[in-house]
């Protein structure tokens, strides 16, 4: 697990593509606890986290993009959902789905995504 930006926290880790496999095992699928990241872009996303540790779309094409992040002993999943569309959800798309592993709350994870992806417009 190396992958992740200078701006994370050091205590988050976000699998790579090639660690599939153990982003399945820490609970890649996570539910959707009612929050999402807003006005934030796939570039801005790839900025932050990284390239997505499922950068194909899934079986149904309900989601084409999604990163799978441990942090702080939780599991969150930052996703597309019913773009319906892959040049949508990597040119247009500005709203990201989070779900986390059972029992955990998003908002500190979503308010700190949010932050950098403020910050890193600043930079810009």
């Amino acid at each position: 697990m190396e992958s992740q930006t200078n701006s994370l926290p050091d205590s988050m880790i976000v699998y790579e593509v090639h660690e599939q496999e153990q982003a399945y095992e820490s609970g890649h699928l996570t539910s959707f606890k009612g929050l999402k990241i807003h006005n934030v872009t796939y570039n801005q996303m790839i900025k932050i986290l990284g390239q997505p540790t499922f950068p194909m779309a899934n079986s149904d094409k309900s989601v084409y993009r999604s990163w799978v992040i441990r942090w702080e002993g939780a599991t969150y999943e930052v996703y597309d959902y019913h773009t319906f569309d892959e040049t949508f959800t990597t040119t247009e798309n500005t709203t990201w789905w989070v779900g986390s592993s059972e029992g955990v709350y998003t908002l500190d994870f979503v308010n700190l995504i949010q932050e950098l992806a403020t910050n890193q417009k600043n930079e810009d």
